[in-house]
């Protein structure tokens, strides 16, 4: 199910299809159908979604690159795993553009990563709706 769709891809892996901002299907499944669990999960990526794309930015900004390069690899890993793909991917991209120390990339690649968190952000009510208004029964199957 798609909730709202991104304007544009990230990274060279990224595919011409736009996707949804979550995936709430797929993170249904990873929470064993718990509906509430998975909405909690959403609440609280969110709230400190912002925070972390700040501190990665004064990270950037300090040429700290070990440190920030940590902050998207968490980043990328929780985002995954909340099913929040295009933030997943906009991620993985700075992160390869870290460790390869294509540095001159860093900066395209960081606003990409910025406007897939917000878009997160705004598309968290979406995903919240969608989840309280799903039947928990219609999603249980192993």
């Amino acid at each position: 199910m798609q909730l709202c769709q991104r304007d544009g891809p990230c990274g060279d892996s990224a595919k011409a299809e736009v996707p949804p901002i979550f995936q709430v299907d797929e993170l249904l499944r990873r929470c064993m159908a718990d509906h509430w669990f998975a909405a909690t999960l959403i609440e609280r990526f969110t709230a400190r979604l912002i925070a972390t794309i700040d501190e990665i930015e004064r990270s950037l900004a300090a040429a700290d690159r070990r440190p920030v390069t940590a902050l998207v690899h968490k980043l990328k890993g929780e985002a995954g795993n909340l099913s929040a793909v295009e933030l997943h991917r906009c991620a993985a991209a700075l992160e390869d553009c870290l460790r390869a120390g294509r540095h001159a990339e860093t900066e395209l690649q960081f606003g990409q990563l910025k406007s897939a968190a917000q878009l997160c952000c705004s598309g968290r009510t979406s995903a919240l709706k969608q989840l309280r208004g799903m039947n928990p029964r219609a999603t249980e199957s192993c």
